[in-house]
């Protein structure tokens, strides 16, 4: 699709994959994922002067956790899911509820226990399996 702004896509299955696909990358609670706001999402500059863009997650009351993404990364949330508003939630058409049922039905249908909180053990246990440091996975 070669649209500027997708968010009139009606399919709202292809929204909800999106976060599901946010959660797993960044390993975010739902609870935190549907609170992140456009403007916590900055630039960020790295020891060699690349800059990326950077999600400061609040998770568990003041806990911030910065969550780094590829420039690419996020231009392709901008297409999906960017109204018009910076202090809008990246996902605030949709709903947490949803979603959650979403996983409670797929749990269902595949006869697997799959919850909103399997994506984020999921991710932990992915970047384990690739580093083998229990460090970068804390």
């Amino acid at each position: 699709m070669s649209r500027s702004n997708r968010s009139d896509i009606q399919n709202p299955g292809e929204k909800y994959a999106g976060i599901t696909d946010f959660m797993f990358k960044f390993a975010t609670r739902v609870s935190a994922t549907f609170k992140v706001r456009w403007t916590d999402i900055k630039d960020l500059e790295d020891v060699n002067g690349n800059v990326n863009k950077a999600a400061y997650v609040r998770d568990k009351g003041v806990k911030i956790n910065v969550k780094v993404m590829a420039d690419n990364y996020y231009q392709s949330l901008r297409e999906m899911y960017f109204t018009c508003e910076e202090n809008d939630t990246l996902f605030h058409e949709l709903s947490e509820r949803t979603f959650t049922n979403m996983m409670t039905d797929f749990s269902k249908v595949s006869g697997r226990n799959v919850t909103p909180h399997s994506l984020k053990v999921g991710a932990v246990t992915r970047l384990y399996d690739l580093t083998h440091n229990i460090m970068d996975c804390q």
